[in-house]
């Protein structure tokens, strides 16, 4: 089926690398995970629970993998969950094998040059959607997960709407707004459709900037950094699978209990009731809003018709007709029984998504979005 087996290696009875600890990275740094060395070339993030550092990974037959990004954990948290996770998606969703490919020496000869990637380095190959895992390396005090990287910077949507508003003193244009948006629509519609997966965790910095031909209509073999994104930190996702029974369709399964991140509670568990891909389907809502406001998005409920909406008007300029039924559509319950989100359903989001990109396609729009994301790149820092 086109699926690469990731290297698993237990080592549990020895201690993560001391090189690994660290609360800085020089690059060059050699680091042996035992049988599978990496060298580092710069870190692409850190939180309270770990590090991902960026990695050019050989193993010990010789093939190289270029852009690895390591996760390092200590303790490993739910690491190991992430992994099966991501093997996961790389099993279900049809478009994930089209979109990634296994880097060997062979491969890194046939390179394109990709025009505006940071430091104008050579892809051998385009991630795709989502990380796929190459390897997941257990310690007695912690765990590392390689994986593959979007880029080499680690740049996600909070890094542009900063490097906008730090250069220009104004939001991101509308029209990359809109291009975002849908591609996190195509996106989710992909991972809850054929990967029968929530990812519970979808925000704005977990976008990360990606290359694709396909996301603004590209044909040729030239790509544009930043034109595509990558949804990364599957360590909350939900299984549907494992969570249904064998009458039930696993898109129907409903949760009940607030286990959202800080302040981003969809609607269903501020009022109690059960909840299912609205999780991530608000906080697509609340990504597009970061870009449109460069803030992060309160809602409210309208006390005569009960909709819920952004708490902050949309400007006179921008395609409110799009704008007004994304949001509606994915923050309000629908249906009799008023226990389900029809607006989350992948049957919705495509609709969505369909409008967006008809917007997008009609005139020299899919143009001008292109030039937008060229000058993009000249304001974005080469990591983060």
């Amino acid at each position: 089926d086109g699926t690469q087996c990731s290297l698993f290696r237990d080592r549990r009875g020895c201690h993560l690398p001391r090189l690994l600890l660290q609360k800085t990275f020089q690059k060059g740094m050699e680091i042996d995970l035992g049988g599978f060395t990496t060298t580092v070339k710069n870190e692409l993030g850190r939180g309270a629970n770990g590090v991902v550092i960026l990695c050019c990974a050989e193993s010990d037959k010789g093939n190289v993998e270029e852009n690895v990004a390591l996760k390092v954990q200590a303790p490993a948290g739910c690491l190991a969950w992430e992994h099966q996770v991501l093997q996961t998606i790389e099993e279900r969703v049809p478009q994930f094998h089209c979109s990634t490919r296994r880097v060997t020496r062979r491969s890194l000869t046939r390179r394109k040059r990709c025009r505006g990637e940071m430091e104008q380095t050579e892809e051998a190959a385009l991630p795709g959607p989502f990380p796929r895992a190459l390897s997941f390396c257990a310690f007695g005090d912690g765990a590392v997960l390689g994986m593959t990287a979007g880029s080499s910077s680690g740049l996600n949507l909070v890094d542009i709407v900063n490097a906008h508003r730090l250069t220009g003193g104004g939001p991101v244009p509308e029209l990359i707004a809109l291009h975002y948006t849908a591609r996190m629509l195509a996106h989710l519609e992909n991972l809850h459709l054929h990967g029968k997966i929530l990812h519970c965790d979808v925000k704005p910095d977990n976008w990360v900037l990606a290359n694709s031909k396909a996301a603004c209509g590209i044909e040729d073999n030239d790509c544009i950094y930043g034109s595509d994104l990558m949804l990364v930190d599957f360590g909350r996702a939900i299984d549907l699978m494992t969570a249904t029974k064998d009458d039930c369709e696993p898109l129907d399964i409903k949760f009940i209990g607030d286990i959202a991140a800080r302040d981003m509670s969809t609607v269903a568990m501020r009022e109690g009731i059960p909840w299912g891909a609205d999780i991530d389907t608000y906080g697509l809502c609340a990504s597009s809003y970061c870009l449109l406001f460069s803030s992060h998005m309160d809602v409210v409920q309208d006390s005569i018709s009960k909709r819920w909406r952004p708490i902050k008007p949309l400007r006179r300029h921008w395609n409110k007709k799009l704008w007004n039924t994304l949001f509606d559509t994915l923050l309000n319950l629908d249906g009799k029984d008023q226990k389900k989100f029809a607006g989350s359903h992948p049957n919705s989001l495509r609709a969505l998504r369909k409008s967006f990109e008809s917007y997008l396609d009609e005139g020299s729009r899919r143009k001008e979005v292109r030039s937008l994301l060229k000058r993009q790149n000249g304001i974005l820092p080469k990591r983060r």
